[in-house]
């Protein structure tokens, strides 16, 4: 699988490039902080499952504990950041395919 940066590190609020998920295939997302960081454990970035017409559906929630997650059905998902400037450390989020 190839590694992507869906949404570049940061601090701001901002939502990542959409991660296709095709039948029987597979992807991962993930969350990371720089090295030498630790993700705050008080932050998630929700993943929303894109439906027909743009309708987002929270599916999933990457955070310290769970800064990993793989689809397990088909569809686009796409990744929110809010703004985490209070914590100081950029969020980069990454995709698997």
């Amino acid at each position: 699988m190839a590694q992507t940066v869906i949404l570049a590190a940061g601090q701001n609020a901002a939502t990542s490039l959409q991660v296709t998920v095709a039948s029987g295939g597979g992807a991962t997302l993930s969350i990371q902080a720089p090295a030498g960081q630790r993700i705050p454990g008080n932050i998630g970035l929700p993943v929303y499952l894109v439906q027909q017409g743009g309708v987002r559906r929270v599916v999933f929630s990457l955070s310290a504990l769970f800064p990993v997650w793989a689809p397990d059905v088909p569809g686009v998902f796409e990744v929110d950041r809010e703004d985490i400037s209070a914590y100081g450390v950029d969020i980069t989020v990454l995709a698997d395919q």
